[in-house]
């Protein structure tokens, strides 16, 4: 079975590495990215699953990046995960009309977001009930 590849676009090191930590143990694989063009290369380079977005990054924001996916016809189809510390109704709302599939506010339910990730992706076998 494939395991579903999970990009994760954030500039702090310690997120990233928690990001990774958890989805990695509920069993995909995962690629990170500190930048909004960095994020860039490896979409078109690897076309991964889904994506974790943080909003504020450096060089190009997530909002921007989110409409770079969003205005492809076959990058759109990829899902994007929302993960921030704007936790506003406004950021919310600009973020779901620009096409994020999901908004998490930061700080989350490690449980909370393998279940908003497994909605969008095949579950790897068991890993999932022990986190």
């Amino acid at each position: 079975m494939h395991k579903p590849i999970v990009l994760i676009v954030e500039d702090n090191d310690l997120n990233s590495v928690l990001l990774t930590d958890l989805l990695e143990v509920g069993g995909y694989v995962t690629m990170r990215a500190h930048d909004g063009e960095e994020a860039m290369s490896l979409v078109n380079a690897q076309q991964p699953d889904l994506i974790v977005l943080d909003i504020q990054l450096p060089i190009m924001s997530g909002l921007d990046v989110l409409r770079w996916l969003k205005d492809d016809e076959w990058l759109r189809l990829i899902p994007v995960v929302v993960v921030t510390a704007f936790a506003m109704p406004t950021e919310e709302r600009i973020m779901r009309e620009a096409g994020c599939d999901e908004y998490i506010a930061k700080p989350f339910s490690t449980r909370a977001f393998l279940q908003v990730v497994g909605q969008h992706l095949p579950r790897p076998p068991a890993y999932l009930h022990t986190v």
